[in-house]
């Protein structure tokens, strides 16, 4: 059988690997995983390297190889058995390599931020899923938004190992978010990874979102497949739509039993602040989320900036998370309307032109019409006040610019 060219990685070091299958001989291995066939057909496929995505991981070697090992070191050990993933089969089979270091290559840093408010429980379980992700060079922080339920300890307790960020006032998501925002970009990270604390991923999740936006330096952010987290093969986001309508932006394909219909990476309107991988440089050049986006909007004004900058929003569809849609937001209550409304009008007003105009007025009107008589039966017609509330606070606010990075702290 011929050599099998890969590439593995180990710490932030990328390394080109000659892969061959090992004999009887206990040598060091590499495991080759891939997705999207049976376990027996991807198997085959990988060993006859045919056009099929794999991904390289070092096991059981050493925190620095040397420049070139052939034949591997002595006593590794041997691949995991062939497996069934959520979504396909993994199969992994025992290679034997010789390493060679590539000149000048490193893995890009990732730094995710979780933003909590009082869920420490979700947040718990997501920062247990977002550890046991295999890429190699991204830190956790979280950011404890003011939280009163013991979250900051409780993530201290159970995972010493993710860095936190305490906010002692809750003064809105946008005002969290940008002290996240800031301390990565003062790491000097690669990438911006922003997350709901509501959430579970795939552990092959920040390396599916890195290597998209690795393939174009035009693109400026880079959103995953979402699924529900109670229903599996449920779409809740597949990159998301700016629409100027009284609900201004819609996720593509939710509710819609993920079929495979949207499983090709591609460029979107904008991407969900939900999971969000943005470069460092892009943040630098656009600044911060902008506090005037109180609760709604935020991402997709932050999307509408970069793409002002000329880079592009992007979908990869390998990427897979899981949200508990609602479980932090709430649904149709005043308190939430309130702000939709608010910032649908504030939106509007930076990016719309008459067209956009007409579009908003027209299904801003009809919507809370129909919105009114349908709460109204549920003793719920407030929250439809609420947010014909917001939209005039929206139409009368100051429209001041977005803050940049150093302007952080005053902005916030």
């Amino acid at each position: 059988m011929e050599r099998q060219p890969v590439v593995v990685r180990n710490g932030n070091a990328v390394w080109s690997a000659e892969a061959r299958p090992c004999g009887s001989g206990r040598r060091f291995g590499v495991a080759l995983s891939g997705r999207g066939h049976s376990a027996s057909q991807q198997g085959e496929r990988a060993g006859e390297n045919e056009a099929v995505r794999v991904t390289g991981r070092i096991l059981g070697a050493p925190a620095s190889p040397p420049a070139a090992a052939a034949g591997g070191w002595e006593n590794a050990p041997a691949g995991r058995p062939a497996s069934t993933s959520a979504h396909g089969a993994d199969v992994t089979r025992r290679l034997c390599v010789t390493l060679t270091r590539v000149p000048g290559e490193r893995v890009p840093t990732v730094a995710a931020l979780v933003l909590n408010y009082n869920g420490r429980d979700i947040t718990l379980q997501a920062l247990a899923s977002l550890e046991a992700m295999t890429y190699p060079a991204c830190e956790l922080i979280h950011i404890d938004n003011g939280s009163g339920d013991g979250s900051f300890e409780a993530v201290a307790a159970a995972h010493p190992n993710v860095t936190q960020i305490r906010v002692e006032e809750n003064q809105g998501v946008v005002h969290g978010m940008n002290k996240g925002i800031e301390l990565a970009v003062d790491r000097g990270v690669d990438y911006l990874l922003l997350l709901n604390n509501d959430i579970e991923v795939e552990p092959d999740f920040v390396e599916e979102l890195v290597a998209a936006a690795a393939t174009d330096p035009s693109i400026g952010c880079v959103g995953p497949k979402i699924l529900y987290h109670g229903e599996r093969d449920r779409l809740w986001s597949a990159g998301g739509r700016i629409r100027f309508r009284e609900s201004m932006t819609r996720e593509r394909g939710e509710g819609q039993v993920d079929r495979g219909q949207y499983d090709r990476d591609e460029e979107v309107p904008y991407v969900n602040g939900c999971a969000m991988l943005v470069r460092r440089q892009v943040v630098e050049e656009i600044g911060l989320w902008d506090p005037l986006f109180h609760l709604a909007l935020d991402d997709a004004d932050w999307c509408m900036r970069m793409k002002a900058r000329g880079y592009r929003c992007y979908y990869a569809h390998r990427a897979v998370l899981y949200h508990m849609v609602a479980r932090t937001v709430g649904g149709y209550r005043a308190s939430r309307t309130f702000f939709n409304g608010r910032s649908a009008a504030l939106f509007v007003r930076r990016y719309g032109g008459p067209a956009q105009w007409c579009s908003f007025l027209l299904f801003l009107s009809a919507g809370l019409f129909l919105a009114f008589f349908r709460e109204l039966v549920r003793g719920n017609q407030g929250a439809v006040i609420a947010k014909f509330r917001g939209v005039i606070e929206g139409l009368r606010a100051p429209m001041e610019p977005p803050p940049g990075i150093d302007e952080g702290a005053r902005a916030c």
